[in-house]
């Protein structure tokens, strides 16, 4: 009798052991720490818009000319007229030769912006070329601001009371050439800009 009561006990205690490491088991599989998930980030390149693509390549359909003589090159709106060595007769619609000097018109007659490039051989530095060739008393050595053409420094006057008013002159010389650039009438900025930046030197 004293034997199977010890029996009893010895299967009721292997019992409870069993039973108490599969709740601790069932209690490490239920409670696993969460793990923490990182939320993801989308990284973008900044887009660039239409307009911003136009205006950082505005000159890429115009024309190209290029002067051996001057030792120049430039760009112009592909709907300007071109007039090489000829100068507009004041008034008129007629032109009379003229040398070294280039006319650019816009498409509507008698329209703004009217450029003309003109050159001629210099041996004068930039200050003494404008004294020579300006009889404007808005332009002066003193006076305007500094201007790359090409990586060559000259000389920017913006709406002077010369010539027709609002006149935009630029002075620059190069590898012994005087360079005097007209845009006639009250011209944007921003087309000056796109202008000069098209222009460069050639040997």
């Amino acid at each position: 009798m004293f034997a199977l009561a010890i029996a009893a006990l010895s299967s009721l205690g292997t019992y409870w052991y069993m039973s108490s490491q599969v709740a601790q088991s069932n209690m490490q599989q239920t409670y696993q720490p969460a793990q923490t998930v990182k939320p993801s980030v989308a990284v973008t390149q900044p887009s660039i818009s239409a307009s911003q693509a136009i205006s950082q390549d505005v000159t890429a359909n115009w024309k190209i000319y290029t002067n051996i003589d001057g030792r120049y090159l430039l760009k112009y709106p592909s709907n300007f007229t071109l007039h090489v060595n000829e100068s507009r007769v004041s008034e008129t619609a007629k032109y009379a030769p003229a040398k070294n000097h280039i006319e650019l018109n816009s498409p509507t007659a008698g329209a703004i912006p009217f450029i003309t490039v003109d050159y001629q051989t210099n041996t004068d530095p930039l200050d003494q070329f404008i004294t020579n060739k300006s009889s404007c008393t808005a332009i002066t050595p003193t006076k305007g601001s500094e201007v790359l053409l090409s990586g060559i420094t000259g000389k920017l006057y913006e709406n002077t009371p010369c010539g027709v008013a609002g006149d935009t002159e630029v002075f620059i010389v190069n590898n012994g050439i005087g360079y005097i650039i007209t845009f006639q009438g009250n011209v944007e900025k921003s087309f000056i800009n796109e202008f000069l930046s098209s222009i460069s030197f050639i040997k």
